[in-house]
């Protein structure tokens, strides 16, 4: 898990006892984990982050969390990753599936809350970065309106006090020269348009 220079994994989809599992599996003690499983509103937090000790420092930072009709909107957990000259402010995620009928209206009401959340970051001039499974493509309307994630990194830069870069758009689709290769990051069982999504993204 930790090769090739890997120094962090983010899950989601986790809870305390899986997460002790694969610590002690992984058996290194340069390997530290942070999780995020408790309770909220009627739901759980699912996060965890295994990381490299001996790189990086990671520490929690809090919630962000939407609040719609009675329901609280599990938006994202904030981690402070750093090593020697560097920090960068990390939103982790773990939006409500597209099985569910409502799951729309929650993951807009969650970017909407992330994308306030990450506006007063950068404002602050910190660095960010938001990833996980939002349960949405790159295209859909939670991700790039109200989240503001785009995949020009020029036009990112004119409008960098609000604005993500999302690298994750050439994942959508099979790679030119070989229409047949894998792509995505979710294969679906009933699929529509196309049989393979990319849900997890940065």
């Amino acid at each position: 898990m930790f090769g090739r220079g890997i120094q962090l994994v983010a899950l989601a989809e986790v809870d305390r006892e899986s997460i002790a599992a694969i610590t002690t599996a992984l058996e290194s003690p340069s390997i530290a984990s942070l999780e995020m499983t408790g309770a909220i509103g009627g739901s759980r937090w699912d996060l965890a982050v295994l990381y490299s000790s001996r790189e990086l420092t990671c520490r929690p930072a809090g919630e962000v969390t939407g609040r719609r009709r009675g329901t609280t909107h599990r938006a994202a957990w904030k981690v402070s990753v750093a090593a020697d000259d560097w920090e960068a402010l990390t939103y982790l995620l773990h939006w409500r599936s597209r099985r569910l009928s409502n799951g729309y209206d929650y993951r807009r009401e969650c970017a909407v809350a992330l994308h306030t959340d990450v506006r007063d970051s950068l404002g602050r001039d910190r660095s960010v970065i938001v990833m996980g499974d939002f349960n949405d493509e790159p295209f859909d309307s939670s991700i790039e309106r109200e989240l503001n994630s785009l995949r020009d990194p020029r036009l990112v830069i004119k409008r960098s006090e609000d604005s993500l870069f999302n690298p994750c758009w050439p994942l959508c689709a099979p790679q030119p020269e070989d229409p047949w290769s894998g792509f995505g990051t979710y294969q679906s069982d009933r699929p529509r348009t196309t049989s393979q999504s990319q849900f997890d993204q940065v």
